[in-house]
C-alpha cells in the first residue's frame, strides 16, 4: 500500500475490522447446522406456496338455488353456499378406496377447500372459471345417487346459483398437489 499503510481484514467493505484478524484471512464460520433426522414442517403456513395440479374431467353440473332461497345457510364447511362456489360429491375427492368416516372425510376435504377450482372448456382452447372454493357436500345421498346413476363415468358438480352446465366433457378441476385427482364414483 502506498507510504507504508497497511490494510486491516474486515468482513466487508466500510464495516469494521474484526478483532484478531489478519489482512487476507477469512472470518471462522460456526459448524454446520445439525438437522434431525425427521424432517422439519413448517409452521407459518402463508409461507407456503399454494400448489395445484390440474385434473382433466368428464362432468355433470348442476344449479341448485339456495342463494336465492337461504342466502346465509352454511353448508357442510361451516360457510354460505354462495355463487360462484361449488357443492360436491365428496367421495370423488377422496383418495380412491378410502374408508374415511363422515367426519374424516370432511375434515380432509375442509382442509383444501378453497384450493378446488373448476373450469369449463370455452369452445376457443381455453377455459373458463365456474367455481372457485368448495362450500358443501351434494346431498341428500339419495339424490346423489340418482345422480351417478344416471350420469355414470362423471364427476359431480353443483353449482350454487350458477346454471346447469350438463355434461361437460374435458372440464379441468384444479385441486392442491397433495389431493388426488376428483374420480367418478
Amino acid at each position: 500500500m502506498p507510504g507504508g499503510a497497511t490494510r486491516t481484514a474486515a468482513p466487508y467493505p466500510g464495516r469494521p475490522p474484526i478483532e484478531g484478524q489478519q489482512p487476507g484471512q477469512h472470518p471462522q464460520l460456526p459448524p454446520p447446522l445439525r438437522l434431525p433426522h425427521q424432517p422439519q414442517q413448517v409452521t407459518n403456513k402463508s409461507q407456503e406456496p399454494e400448489r395445484t395440479k390440474n385434473c382433466i374431467v368428464n362432468a355433470h353440473g348442476i344449479y341448485n338455488n339456495l342463494p336465492t332461497i337461504h342466502p346465509n345457510r352454511k353448508g357442510a364447511y361451516g360457510v354460505p353456499e354462495t355463487q360462484g362456489t361449488a357443492a360436491i360429491d365428496r367421495s370423488q375427492f377422496l383418495p380412491p378406496g378410502s374408508s374415511m368416516t363422515g367426519q374424516q372425510a370432511n375434515a380432509y376435504v375442509n382442509k383444501y377447500r378453497s384450493q378446488i377450482s373448476g373450469y369449463v372448456p370455452n369452445g376457443n382452447g381455453g377455459y373458463t372459471q365456474v367455481f372457485k372454493g368448495v362450500s358443501d357436500n351434494m346431498g341428500p345421498a339419495s339424490g346423489v345417487g340418482t345422480l351417478t346413476n344416471r350420469y355414470p363415468g362423471r364427476v359431480l358438480i353443483e353449482l350454487p346459483g350458477g346454471r346447469n352446465l350438463g355434461n361437460v366433457n374435458g372440464a379441468l378441476i384444479k385441486v392442491p398437489s397433495a389431493m388426488p385427482c376428483p374420480h367418478s364414483s
